[in-house]
């Protein structure tokens, strides 16, 4: 558990999906949602579920205005881009990743299509707390930085194998 002091960048995991189109795979994730996340609160002491508001509003998509850096893990090199990064229609922060020509870029694109290197998780940056609290619940405004390949997410409801669901509103 862990709280953002300020300027702290914190993180968050997802699943991913893949949609083979022509030669080259399209590979759509869905990045983050709005699943509770256990923080602990070092000024109170207490455990509190963060909530990131998923409402267009309250996310900060700024940095991800040209794509947000996709890492192998982390604290690894940058082997993609995350494009085209926008809230659906069901709450969720998607996009599509396209691979550099890092080394490690095309292994991590085979194993995502493969099916084995499932999980992504967020660097994100919280802003303000937005509405009242429920329970022990706090929801915050935020600002994605980066997007990670890794093995063990946080919010387990997003990732490769998600972006592409249909979500009943037409979007995909």
């Amino acid at each position: 558990s862990q709280t953002a002091t300020e300027g702290e960048t914190l993180y968050r995991s997802a699943t991913v999906l893949v949609d083979i189109r022509g030669d080259e795979p399209t590979i759509g994730v869905a990045v983050s949602s709005e699943e509770p996340v256990e923080r602990y609160d070092p000024t109170t002491g207490e455990n509190f579920q963060e909530i990131l508001s998923h409402n267009r509003a309250d996310v900060d998509l700024s940095r991800a205005a040209d794509g947000l850096p996709l890492l192998a893990e982390h604290d690894g090199p940058q082997v993609g881009l995350v494009r085209g990064v926008a809230v659906g229609n069901d709450g969720k922060l998607r996009g599509t990743i396209s691979f550099g020509s890092h080394p490690d870029a095309e292994w991590i694109r085979k194993d995502m299509v493969a099916g084995i290197r499932m999980k992504v998780s967020v660097g994100y940056r919280v802003g303000d707390e937005v509405g009242e609290r429920v329970g022990n619940s706090r929801r915050y405004k935020w600002a994605p930085l980066e997007v990670s390949s890794v093995s063990v997410p946080a919010d387990q409801t997003v990732g490769v194998g998600r972006a592409n669901q249909k979500t009943g509103t037409g979007e995909q």
